[in-house]
């Protein structure tokens, strides 16, 4: 039997001021718990780019395997980030084919993110993923409710900035 899997949202992508990385946000739908993951630039610009549905005049990394996968007939089914291991998450793309049969692909959440962006597919999270996440109003404190009604889309409150200069990825 498969693990019940939660669906999330990506709320955004930030970047913490005191140590210069960059944070994916996912959220579930109801935005009650807030999920950070710290990924890398490159991904975090990709990610922002597919949220903004820019398209490069030239297929970037991200968009090179959207391309592939849609030119040999394979589709992106959902994306599982469904481990967390020494402070960093594993997950996987859910690949079908033409055939019907499903590929289990092990990738980094961020790039799997970004890919399902492309796609317009799922993105999941396990049960284990899913405890470790923040209740989102803890996280943003009073502006929390404007957050989740979709008020400062941007990810610039106040709480925010203070969540994220003192939390650590150890504090998952």
């Amino acid at each position: 039997m498969e693990e019940k899997l939660i669906e999330v949202i990506v709320h955004g992508v930030v970047v913490d001021a005191i140590s210069n990385s960059t944070i994916l946000l996912l959220t579930d739908h109801d935005k009650e718990k807030l999920l950070p993951i710290w990924i890398g630039t490159f991904e975090a610009i990709s990610i922002s780019q597919a949220l903004e549905k820019q398209i490069p005049e030239r297929p970037l990394t991200h968009d090179l395997i959207t391309n592939i996968l849609s030119d040999t007939g394979l589709t992106l089914n959902k994306v599982v980030i469904f481990s967390i291991k020494n402070n960093t998450y594993h997950s996987y793309l859910s690949l079908q084919t033409k055939d019907e049969r499903i590929i289990r692909i092990d990738s980094r959440p961020s790039d799997a993110v970004a890919v399902a962006l492309r796609t317009n597919s799922p993105i999941y999270v396990s049960n284990e993923v899913y405890s470790v996440s923040t209740n989102f109003k803890d996280a943003l404190g009073k502006g929390a409710d404007d957050l989740k009604n979709g008020a400062g889309k941007g990810i610039e409150t106040d709480q925010l900035k203070d969540w994220l200069n003192d939390i650590k990825p150890s504090d998952f």
